[in-house]
């Protein structure tokens, strides 16, 4: 290192080679001393100006830690934010698994393939630590991209599945209600006048078989009660508490509704001027059609309580979530022989493998008829 004054100023110089060219370049930092103080500084600014040019040529030098934060820093603002939140728990169980000095050309297909193994013999579900490994292809490949590592070994991880039993195979073909257990549900709602928005909500989600987020995050202004549609535009984001872009870019859609879909809309219409009545214009001030006494949307954890106590006083034992009305949705659609691709369409779902699933296993109602026709061709 050399320093110049000039102007009562003192400039430092640093040569390095330029791991790109090869050639020798400088780096400088300008200070208001020449002690032997300001000398140690203009050094320590100097050697990380040097590092942060060679960095990313040395890449062999990456730690995995380095690599992740790197991966982090150009990945989360491609995201929403609840896809971010979604992997909180996946990248901190990656990133405690690694020791920070371990370089990111050393994490090898054994040691992910050992974790992977880990979380299935703890009891995690099949997608969760099918994600843990997605979430390490994701973090390998950039490096990979970035040239700091040759090959990316998540490539050749498995994340193996468990042997299913008959009940857990024969529980999932049947994750749909039939027709009348849906009616059966609602009219158990509608016997509470403190239910009768989780009903309208209900009716809503098995009628149209939009998801949860897209029901809860429907206002106003995407119905078209004259045509007889809705628009799905967005989903509800439970921690910030706002409407935010839908899952994909397929689920922006325009779907059809049926004439009670549009009674329950209806209704909705008339509670909200009944409240704003009561209470202001500001209440619900969102505008959703679905919404509570307070005029916020409705509480995904609250519904499924509900819902699953209403069930198990009228009878229904199979295990309600929200998504089981979307199921049903596909199921009706199923009984109903509307096409795969139309039931595709209006569903949302890119990948016909989802719905295929569905439609494989339809109501009880087509299986006896499917019987019927059989015996009538003797």
């Amino acid at each position: 290192m050399w320093f110049q004054e000039r102007d009562g100023k003192y400039r430092y110089f640093e040569r390095y080679i330029d791991p790109y060219t090869e050639k020798t370049r400088t780096v400088t930092v300008t200070l208001t001393s020449k002690s032997k103080q300001a000398q140690k500084q203009a050094t320590r600014i100097l050697a990380d100006k040097v590092n942060k040019l060679i960095s990313h040529k040395e890449g062999s030098k990456i730690t995995f830690h380095e690599l992740y934060d790197e991966y982090f820093k150009n990945w989360s603002p491609t995201v929403k934010a609840s896809s971010l939140r979604g992997t909180v728990a996946l990248d901190k169980r990656i990133k405690e698994s690694i020791n920070k000095d371990v370089l990111a050309k050393n994490i090898d297909r054994r040691l992910i393939q050992d974790l992977v193994n880990e979380m299935m013999d703890e009891g995690y579900a099949y997608s969760y630590y099918n994600g843990y490994k997605k979430r390490f292809f994701s973090i390998l490949e950039f490096g990979v991209r970035m040239g700091y590592i040759e090959r990316n070994e998540a490539k050749y991880v498995k994340a193996p599945k468990k042997i299913k039993t008959f009940e857990e195979v024969q529980g999932k073909r049947e994750n749909y209600l039939e027709l009348d257990e849906i009616q059966k549900l609602i009219k158990a709602l509608r016997a509470s006048w403190r239910l009768s928005h989780i009903a309208n909500f209900v009716e809503f989600m098995a009628f149209t078989g939009v998801r949860y987020g897209e029901a809860a995050a429907l206002t106003f202004n995407d119905v078209d009660l004259e045509n007889g549609t809705v628009t799905i535009s967005g989903t509800y984001d439970r921690a910030l508490k706002i409407k935010t872009t839908p899952k994909t870019d397929f689920s922006y859609r325009t779907i059809t509704i049926p004439d009670n879909v549009k009674e329950v809309i209806q209704n909705q219409i008339e509670e909200l001027s009944t409240h704003r009545a009561l209470k202001g214009d500001n209440f619900n001030k969102d505008n959703y059609v679905f919404f509570t006494v307070n005029g916020s949307a409705i509480d995904l954890d609250t519904l499924n309580v509900v819902i699953r106590r209403t069930a198990e006083k009228v009878g229904i034992t199979k295990y309600l979530t929200s998504h089981i009305f979307r199921h049903s949705h596909i199921a009706l659609l199923a009984q109903l022989d509307v096409p795969l691709s139309a039931a595709m369409d209006r569903v949302g779902h890119t990948d016909y493998k989802t719905t295929l699933s569905i439609y494989s296993h339809v109501t009880k109602s087509v299986k006896i008829d499917i019987v019927k026709k059989l015996n009538d061709l003797k």
